[in-house]
């Protein structure tokens, strides 16, 4: 795979130049994100990849279609790490939920990233009706789908599982066909030796707890009969084998903390974010040959960079 940073440009022009602009009608759908695909490491040495949340940026800043100025300067900079193999955005990537704003999403990630990526969608990013403000543009739950595929599904890469989430169609539970989803890819996943979870909204977060330190950047949507421990936490923890739970709604605001960790056995929750910028960061996944798995933080400006687990936002 070419990583030179020319080579990536140009890949990103003809790429921009097939889905055209944002004045121009919703793209053709493209397999980015399918509902189940497979892939492996070209070299058989690891693989690394990227998770950013709430990538819109400062909910009060610019109302311009764009990625977080400072995640966007970043988007070279983290291509071009050793074994790089894709991004995760795990929701709230565009303020509003209309075509020009992810076509505008996709020229820049085309142009600056290069190289494949996932969404775990948020509340701004699907025109859910009735919640969603009628707009011309508007992207709704049907036109989203048929330019990424299905808003909640799974992957395979290198020998570990990865399953996206969505949160938003049941009040932060994951009921249904989603929840007969889950079931099916976790029992594609018992030889994998990681299991990777996304999902936009921190569905572990529990307001009755005396203890709770965790606020996110909204409670929109949310509802006291969340099944996360009673259904989802339990499928998780029968697996045996290390499962990292990815949130992106923090860090939008000076209220929201933009990182928050915890380890319980085998289960790594991790709640992640950017725009407020105190904390701005993305976290990159470092998975070995082996298996093993470091989680780092890159700060997107000032702040700290290094292992999560020497950030002061774990929670022993």
């Amino acid at each position: 795979m070419v990583r030179g940073t020319s080579a990536r440009r140009l890949g990103g022009l003809l790429l921009a130049l097939t889905i055209g602009s944002c004045a121009e009608p919703a793209p053709a759908p493209r397999e980015r994100d399918p509902a189940r695909s497979s892939s492996s490491p070209s070299d058989g040495g690891g693989y690394a990849f990227v998770v950013a949340g709430h990538t819109y940026g400062d909910p009060s800043g610019s109302k311009e279609a764009r990625l977080h100025p400072p995640f966007l300067a970043a988007l070279e900079e983290l291509a071009a790490l050793p074994r790089m193999a894709f991004l995760v955005l795990t929701g709230d990537v565009v303020r509003y939920p209309r075509t020009s704003y992810w076509n505008l999403v996709d020229e820049e990630l085309a142009e600056r990233w290069g190289l494949p990526f996932h969404v775990a969608v948020g509340g701004h990013d699907i025109g859910y009706a009735p919640r969603s403000e009628p707009h011309p543009e508007r992207l709704d739950l049907a036109a989203w789908e048929a330019r990424y595929g299905p808003t909640y599904g799974a992957f395979h890469h290198g020998g570990d599982c990865f399953v996206r989430l969505d949160a938003n169609r049941e009040r932060w539970s994951i009921t249904g066909e989603q929840l007969a989803m889950l079931d099916r890819e976790l029992a594609a996943c018992a030889e994998a030796r990681n299991v990777f979870v996304f999902v936009h909204q921190v569905i572990w977060l529990d307001l009755d707890d005396p203890e709770r330190t965790l606020r996110p950047n909204s409670f929109g949507g949310w509802s006291p009969d969340i099944n996360f421990a009673s259904e989802v936490e339990p499928r998780l923890r029968a697996l045996g084998r290390p499962v990292y739970l990815f949130a992106g709604d923090l860090g939008a605001t000076a209220e929201s903390e933009p990182l928050w960790y915890r380890r319980d056995g085998d289960l790594h929750l991790i709640g992640s974010g950017m725009g407020s910028g105190e904390g701005d960061h993305v976290i990159v996944v470092d998975v070995s040959a082996e298996g093993r798995v470091e989680l780092n933080v890159r700060a997107l400006g000032a702040g700290f960079t290094g292992r999560l687990e020497d950030h002061p936002a774990n929670r022993r």
